[in-house]
Formats: C-alpha cells, sequence, structure tokens
C-alpha cells in the first residue's frame, strides 16, 4: 500500500492538498486531511462526491454509477466518484462542489477550560 498525494482545486477555493493511501477512498482521506466533501451515499451511487481527475490515475475501490461520471453529450467517462475512488499516482482533481472546513476536535473547542486533573 502506497500514499500518493491529492490536490483538490475549486473556482471559489484555494487548493488543498492531502496524502491518501492507495487503498483509502479520497472522500475519506480529505475527511482525515479536516476537509469536508459533499457526499450522500458513499457507496458510488448517488453522484453528490462527484469530480473530474485533471491529472492523475484513480482505481475503484468499488462500482461507480456511469450515470454520474459520464459526459451527457459524449458519452465518455469524464468524473469519478470520490466515495469509491483511491489514488493510483499524485492526483489534482477539480471539484464540482466546494468544500468545508472540517473542526478537528469538535467537542473539546465546546468545553469551558481545562477539566480538573
Amino acid at each position: 500500500m502506497r500514499t500518493f498525494q491529492v490536490e483538490l482545486r475549486h473556482s471559489e477555493q484555494s487548493a488543498v492538498q492531502f496524502g491518501c493511501r492507495s487503498d483509502q477512498s479520497i472522500l475519506d482521506a480529505a475527511y482525515c486531511a479536516g476537509y469536508l466533501l459533499a457526499s450522500t451515499c458513499l457507496r458510488g451511487g448517488c453522484g453528490a462526491c462527484r469530480a473530474k481527475v485533471i491529472v492523475g490515475k484513480i482505481s475503484e475501490l468499488a462500482p461507480m454509477s456511469n450515470t454520474h461520471c459520464q459526459d451527457p453529450v459524449s458519452g465518455k467517462i469524464t468524473h469519478r466518484l470520490l466515495c469509491v475512488a483511491a489514488p493510483a499516482t499524485d492526483v489534482i482533481i477539480e471539484m464540482d462542489r466546494p468544500w468545508r472546513t472540517r473542526s478537528k476536535n469538535p467537542l473539546s473547542s465546546r468545553l469551558p477550560g481545562r477539566l480538573p486533573g
């Protein structure tokens, strides 16, 4: 198992980079790195996590819905679903939807100071 560099781009945001193992979905690696990507089913069927691979290659961890990956005019596969896609090389991905940054410790940030030790 190898780790590859993933770069996410979106026209409304600055690009971000993080590592992703070859056996890990790009969606999961983004979450671990602190980024919330659009997602719904997490099984490659809904198309919410659809994105275009600009540079590099990905492998499929599970079957993807071709309906969400095909260009409607040419019928060619132009997109991938990041919930079931893993990097096979370093990749640059153009996101269809912007991402959000998640708090790494959401519960501890709500505590009113240190707990007695």
